[in-house]
């Protein structure tokens, strides 16, 4: 679904390296790394289709006017 959009792809991997790099106190070294850093990932990914979405709309209904 992303793959037409690789500047978003190149911002979302970004973000979620930030978000892994800020959060890292988080980490609890008894429980899994990947689910730590799936959770992350999701999460961002969440917000960037939430983003797009808005941005679709606000284009769509300004469209309509």
């Amino acid at each position: 679904r992303l793959s037409a959009l690789p500047d978003d792809i190149e911002d979302l991997v970004q973000d979620i390296l930030l978000a892994v790099h800020n959060q890292r106190h988080t980490y609890r070294p008894d429980q899994p790394l990947t689910a730590w850093v799936n959770a992350m990932a999701r999460y961002k990914l969440i917000d960037l289709l939430r983003s797009r979405s808005m941005t679709t709309h606000a284009y769509e209904t300004t469209e309509a006017a």
